[in-house]
């Protein structure tokens, strides 16, 4: 994790009090809300896409999605039975098997802040596979449960992210907190080992896996991002105390390129011993 601090300084003669009068660089305007705190972070993509790339390449962008995650009528989705006439050499291989849909970013995300607004951008990857199921009466490790890779599709992502700041509700410190609005997924043929994915395959499966990805993936996505991040504390022991200072009451606004945060600062005092020094 990286922080970066920019501070304008200015270097003048102290005995003489004469200064230098050069101009110095443009910073952000800020509005009233902004103004009126003690202090205003802005913040640019740089640590969201670091973050975006440090969950892709530990392959943590990828959620699993089995039969029972689905409401009972769409569960027919994930059921080979499905695909009888879509994919007849599927069904045929393997009659009435379930299936799981594997969710993932196949390029690294991208987050891109507006003016007033907030993309996410990627390509996602929808990858089907049958669950076999042991021979009746085997035993042994070998007979677990596999999945055999079916087919997959793909399509872009471009999602309009919600950003938000506000109080912890219990401890009132800053908190930054995100959300995933609705996705339109534009499915594209991917790979299949049980023949072609033609347009009208992709047409009857587009309806179901909109659902999928906005009303059972996205939730889960939005779990996370929901729950947020808080802003930092700074604490130091000096002289027997305690020195501790928060940042509260948070205000937002996205400009172009980067988010403009004003906070205040809470200060607290207290004896090293009820900190446990």
């Amino acid at each position: 994790t990286f922080l970066d601090v920019a501070l304008l300084g200015e270097v003048f003669d102290d005995d003489r009090q004469r200064h230098s009068n050069l101009p110095p660089p443009v910073l952000p305007r800020l509005s009233e809300p902004l103004a009126g705190r003690h202090a205003t972070l802005r913040v640019s993509a740089f640590p969201f896409n670091t973050l975006l790339w440090t969950f892709y390449t530990q392959r943590a962008l990828e959620y699993m999605v089995v039969p029972s995650m689905l409401p009972a009528k769409e569960q027919r989705l994930l059921k080979t039975n499905f695909f009888k006439h879509l994919m007849p050499k599927l069904y045929a291989a393997y009659p009435d098997h379930n299936m799981t849909l594997s969710v993932s970013a196949m390029t690294l995300p991208h987050l891109t802040m507006g003016l007033g607004n907030i993309t996410l951008g990627a390509h996602i990857n929808l990858s089907f596979a049958v669950q076999t199921t042991p021979t009746a009466g085997g035993l042994g490790a070998g007979n677990a449960t596999k999945s055999v890779f079916a087919f997959s599709l793909w399509s872009p992502f471009d999602a309009a992210v919600q950003l938000s700041a506000a109080a912890d509700p219990l401890s009132g410190d800053a908190r930054l907190a995100a959300k995933l609005d609705e996705v339109d997924v534009k499915l594209r043929a991917g790979q299949s080992e049980f023949g072609v994915l033609g347009p009208l395959v992709i047409a009857l499966l587009s309806g179901p896996l909109n659902f999928v990805v906005n009303e059972v993936v996205r939730p889960l996505a939005n779990l996370v991002l929901e729950r947020g991040i808080d802003l930092p504390t700074f604490s130091q022991q000096a002289e027997g105390m305690n020195v501790s200072i928060a940042l509260v009451n948070p205000v937002l606004e996205l400009r172009e390129d980067y988010a403009m945060i004003g906070v205040d600062a809470r200060m607290r005092l207290a004896p090293a011993r009820l900190y446990g020094f």
